[in-house]
């Protein structure tokens, strides 16, 4: 749905503005955040604005609902409007970024597999060397 703007360059710009507003709020549950998609959908339905018909809501319509319900996880309605969105986003990989920030399924702890007991020293074996956040420490350096 969203994706049919693509061939209109500055509106398609500010579609996706907008959708990646959305992602940021989704992260980050900040009100600045909330208010930018809000702002964001203002300055787009303020482009179809016709005189003599009433201003067109679309955006902000839907950027409200959005925001409350990825704001209020107890929202009984949360689901289908979060799935909806999704729904609407054509460009797979947005929709992907999308679908993680919002986290339907709700936060899970993976946890990996407790180390094999039968190697008393396996880190002397594991070719790999183990990870610290984005460092990579070799094996020597993590014996000091």
């Amino acid at each position: 749905m969203y994706d049919g703007l693509q061939r209109n360059g500055w509106h398609a710009d500010k579609v996706r503005d907008w959708l990646l507003a959305i992602v940021r709020f989704a992260i980050t549950l900040d009100q600045a955040d909330r208010q930018t998609v809000l702002a964001i959908a203002q300055e787009m339905d303020g482009l179809g604005f016709l005189p003599g018909r009433s201003s067109f809501s679309y955006f902000v319509r839907t950027g409200t609902s959005l925001c409350r319900a990825i704001a209020d996880r107890d929202d009984p309605d949360r689901t289908a409007i979060l799935r909806r969105h999704l729904a609407a986003i054509d460009d797979r990989h947005l929709r992907r970024t999308t679908a993680a920030a919002l986290d339907l399924e709700g936060a899970q702890q993976r946890r990996l597999p407790a180390a094999r007991s039968d190697t008393p020293d396996q880190s002397r074996s594991n070719p790999v060397s183990p990870v610290v956040g984005s460092l990579h420490v070799s094996n020597s350096e993590t014996r000091r």
